[in-house]
This record gives C-alpha cells, sequence and structure tokens, in this order.
C-alpha cells in the first residue's frame, strides 16, 4: 500500500524529484522567504513537503505587513535502500513556522495607497455598469424583433459599453502611475523583512548495540526516538534587484549523520518432521556512539535576480553564495562544520514550475568526515555536490518587475 501510494503521487507530481525549494541548500535550507504554496516529493528520499507562505505580495504596496507562514515534510530517515522491500521505516517528520514583518523603505506609501483605493472604487463601478448591462441584455433576449422597447433598450446597453471603456481606461491610467511610481529607476526597491522562526521534528531509528548479549533481539538492537528542536531568528534584505538574507538559530541536535548504516540479516529457522523452514529478513540500524548536542547555527544566502524577456513572465534567480555553518557547544559529540554552495533557479509565472542547478561543497575542513567511523576524506574538488531540482507550485508566482531594477 505505501509504495502504491508513492507510485500515485508521482504520477500527480511528474517533476517534483527533489523536495527543494528555489534558492536553498542541497539540505533544503534557506534564509530567503517567498510567496508560494508548494508541493515537493523527494524520490530519493521519499520526503514529501509542504511549504505555505504569505508574504506581502510584490505587487503589494503597503509600507508595512505582517507575514506567516509553514512548512511541513515527513521522510524515511534510512535512504532507498526499503523503498520498495520489506522492512520498518525509520520516521522522520516535521514542522517549521514563522511570524514576523515586512516593511517597505523606499517611499511613503500614502500616494501609492491613495490610488490603490481609487481604482478599488473605479472597479466597484465598472461591475455594477457590466451587471447592467448583463441585466438589459437578457430583457432584450426576451423581447420580439420590432418591439420599440428594444431599440431603447440597445441605446442604452451602447452607453453602458462606453461607460465600460472609459473606467477601463481610467483604471489603466492609475495603474500605469503606480506602476511609474514602483519602477521608477531613481527609487530602486528597499524592503526589510525580519521574523522568528521555531522548528520540531521527529526521528526514530534501531541502534545497533556495541556488546551486545545473547538473550534476544531486544539487546541487539534498542529503538531510539529524538525530537529535535531549534528557535531562530531571521531577516532579509531587498535593495533592487538583489536580495541578502541571514538566519541564526539555537538548535537541539543528535549526532545520528555519525552513525554507520547497516543492514543485518535476520534469518528463522523451523523444523517441521524431517524438513526445515528459513526465512529471512533484513534490518537496517546504525553503529556508533549516539549522542546529543547543541548548536548555534549561522546560514547566509546573497540572490540576484534577473529578467529573461521583456514580459518580465520569465526570471533567472542565482544564488550567487550561500553558507550554512554549524557551531558544535560539545566538540567531543559533535565538531563544528561548513558548507559553501551556489545556485541558478528558474522561474516561470505560467506553469508554475520551478527549477534550477545548485553546486555545494561540504564540510569545507572536513571535520565531520574525520569523526566518522571509517571516515572518507577527500579533495575539495571531490566533495562537490551537484543537484537539480525542481518543484510544482500550487498557485502561480507573479514576480514583479521589481527584478529588472
Amino acid at each position: 500500500m505505501r509504495n502504491l501510494q508513492l507510485l500515485i503521487l508521482i504520477a500527480f507530481i511528474p517533476s517534483a524529484i527533489y523536495s527543494q525549494a528555489i534558492n536553498q541548500s542541497a539540505s533544503g535550507s534557506s534564509t530567503i522567504l517567498s510567496d508560494n504554496l508548494s508541493l515537493g516529493l523527494d524520490i530519493a528520499k521519499e520526503n514529501l513537503t509542504f511549504s505555505f507562505q504569505s508574504l506581502a505580495n510584490n505587487s503589494d504596496k503597503a509600507q508595512r505587513k505582517m507575514i506567516y507562514g509553514v512548512n511541513a515534510f515527513g521522510k524515511n530517515s534510512s535512504g532507498t535502500s526499503f523503498l520498495f522491500q520489506r522492512g520498518d521505516f525509520q520516521a522522520n517528520a516535521g514542522i517549521d513556522v514563522f511570524i514576523g514583518q515586512k516593511i517597505r523603505l523606499d517611499y511613503d506609501d500614502q500616494e501609492v495607497t491613495t490610488l490603490i483605493n481609487r481604482i478599488e472604487s473605479i472597479q466597484k463601478t465598472l461591475e455594477k455598469y457590466k451587471s447592467e448591462k448583463r441585466g438589459l441584455n437578457s430583457i432584450i433576449a426576451g423581447l420580439n424583433e420590432g418591439d420599440p422597447k428594444k431599440e431603447k433598450l440597445r441605446a442604452k446597453v451602447k452607453k453602458l459599453d462606453k461607460s465600460i471603456e472609459r473606467t477601463k481606461i481610467e483604471i489603466g491610467k492609475l495603474q500605469t502611475l503606480i506602476a511609474e511610481i514602483d519602477n521608477n529607476p531613481d527609487n530602486k526597491r528597499k524592503v526589510l523583512t525580519y521574523f522568528i522562526r521555531p522548528t520540531i521534528s521527529s526521528s526514530a531509528f534501531k541502534l545497533a548495540l556495541d556488546n551486545p548479549d545473547s538473550s534476544g533481539l531486544s539487546k541487539v538492537f534498542e529503538n531510539r526516538q529524538w525530537i529535535n528542536r531549534s528557535l531562530g531568528i531571521g531577516a532579509n534584505y531587498e535593495y533592487g534587484r538583489y536580495q541578502i538574507g541571514v538566519g541564526l538559530d539555537y538548535s537541539w541536535n543528535n549526532n545520528f549523520q555519525l552513525l554507520k548504516k547497516k543492514t543485518y540479516k535476520l534469518t528463522s529457522k523451523q523444523v517441521v518432521g524431517e524438513t526445515s523452514l528459513e526465512s529471512t529478513d533484513e534490518i537496517v540500524a546504525y553503529n556508533g556512539n549516539y549522542s546529543t548536542y547543541e548548536s548555534v547555527n549561522l546560514n547566509i544566502d546573497i540572490v540576484a535576480y534577473y529578467s529573461m524577456n521583456n514580459e518580465d513572465a520569465d526570471f533567472l534567480a542565482w544564488n550567487i553564495a550561500y553558507l550554512r555553518s554549524e557551531f558544535s557547544l560539545d566538540d567531543a559529540v559533535m565538531p563544528t562544520f561548513t558548507n559553501l554552495g551556489t545556485g541558478l533557479y528558474f522561474y516561470n509565472s505560467s506553469n508554475k514550475i520551478l527549477g534550477g542547478i545548485y553546486a555545494e561543497f561540504t564540510d569545507l575542513t572536513q571535520g565531520l568526515e574525520k569523526r566518522k567511523a571509517e571516515p572518507n576524506l577527500r579533495d575539495l574538488e571531490n566533495r562537490i555536490t551537484l543537484g537539480i531540482v525542481t518543484r510544482i507550485n500550487l498557485r502561480t508566482l507573479a514576480p514583479s518587475k521589481r527584478f529588472t531594477k
């Protein structure tokens, strides 16, 4: 049943190979907030994510706006070995939320707000004209040809058509004024966003004991569960086409990534008369000195946006550089390590699909690798993680012309 559900998801989400969103690192983290409602599926990790982030829209000229969002995920920590085989899933699921404020710093919104209110008022008048026109057309359709009332009503419809056209032109002029204010080259878009972001996730796995006794499997493998928690603060700053994101959080972690994954075969024998039957099951477990620790994490993203056509429908987002550093507060359990990367991502507002490529140098000093039971030390160029990411969004992205500045 689990495999059938996965295949159904793949059928509906054929392009969602990785669950990262745009401007995220290989591990799926980012400090850049963006307005989206999306669904992602990581086939390699059987990882399903759902994201909802409600930011002030690019066309929203409110000078201050509350923002909020949520990201939920669930995956199998044991990777792909048990994806289509018998065995226990190592559940891993979590949720993070954020709440904060977005502030426009580039202009006083009073003038734009006045224009927006004027547009909304005119749009109500426009809808009134359209409603009257529909009513008259309905009456005309019910009258016989040659009825004197019919010509009078048609004359009223023509007047309404002229009023509708004038109203549309007036709305267009006001929208042009707003666009001129927003896209003034001497008035680059400047936006500050700050937020608080708590995260909680759970994980479960089997830990293989170093010196098991012979009293049973309960003394060979031990079920472990862990609740990972973090509390962070972050900020984004936009200046024209450029955006920088910074995040700092305090986390309660475990050293699961230092454990070595092993697959054990459990063989059972049953004697029936002069015949013996054997059955074999596989058990995925992890070896190593398991422990927990606390850390302070620093994340930085620097992004530039470029328009790819005159219609501003397609955009390229270049994550010039991103930094992911974890400063362990217990070096005996987990060393401090840093990842550094870059990425190119494609925005297409018409078909709701995002995609791109990224490259990441993991564990720059190899301090993490050196702590593993069987370290694989390699030169820096041989530690590059390359990835292709695609993601389906459940609502169309509509970037504004701010990216062209």
